[in-house]
């Protein structure tokens, strides 16, 4: 696996979520494919692919991968609070993993917590309010792959965090995190919200054979 790749998120957290972590539920569904931008990393390959995710506030969420050509495997998560399931999409084969706790929450870092602490509770999906609650300021404006973008900075963990934003519709384009060694892009090719609620995505296919985990303590 690519270095820069490691850093990602590539498992969802299913964990309690601390007050104020993440927005009150919402009944509607977003939807967002975004893809790894960063020197080195091979757009055409794994590392540069599309992830697809979609989520209801903090009570559902489905991820899915590519196929991986060096393992073979193509991840799928699926989560429906309690319930997260793990599944191999390619072998048809995957684990469910019920939260002891009625009160967790399903989490989707955009960034692994490698990239920092602060950094690492931003959520894919919460960007935005990420942002706003560390009083972000206004860095201009900027065209990026044709798009028009404004762009608001903050500093995380010895980093400078920036967001660009759609002109066209407010929504975000890309947030980039900098470092005096690299900088990395989580990169949105789509980003819905205010959809209405498919529950077919959160529930695993029928075609997989689903094997159940022993139970977990509850922390």
């Amino acid at each position: 696996m690519h270095r820069l790749l490691a850093l990602l998120p590539i498992l969802v957290l299913v964990c309690l979520a601390p007050p104020g972590a993440v927005a009150a539920e919402t009944a509607s569904m977003l939807r967002v494919e975004y893809r790894l931008v960063a020197f080195g990393i091979d757009p055409n390959g794994f590392e540069g692919a599309p992830r697809r995710l979609w989520r209801v506030g903090t009570s559902q969420l489905r991820y899915e991968e590519p196929m991986n050509p060096a393992t073979g495997t193509q991840l799928l998560v699926v989560v429906s609070m309690p319930d997260a399931w793990f599944i191999d999409s390619a072998a048809r084969r995957g684990t469910l993993r019920k939260d002891p706790d009625p009160a967790g929450k399903v989490k989707f870092p955009a960034f692994s917590p490698q990239f920092g602490e602060d950094i690492g509770k931003m959520e894919l999906g919460f960007e935005q309010q990420w942002f706003a609650e560390r009083k972000a300021v206004d860095a201009g404006e900027r065209v990026v792959q044709e798009v028009d973008c404004r762009l608001q900075t903050v500093e995380a963990d010895g980093k400078k965090v920036t967001l660009f934003s759609r002109k066209a519709d407010g929504l975000p384009y890309q947030v980039v995190v900098e470092s005096p060694e690299r900088a990395v892009a989580v990169r949105f090719q789509r980003y819905e919200r205010g959809l209405a609620v498919d529950k077919r995505l959160f529930q695993p296919p029928a075609e997989v054979e689903i094997q159940a985990e022993p139970p977990a303590a509850k922390q």
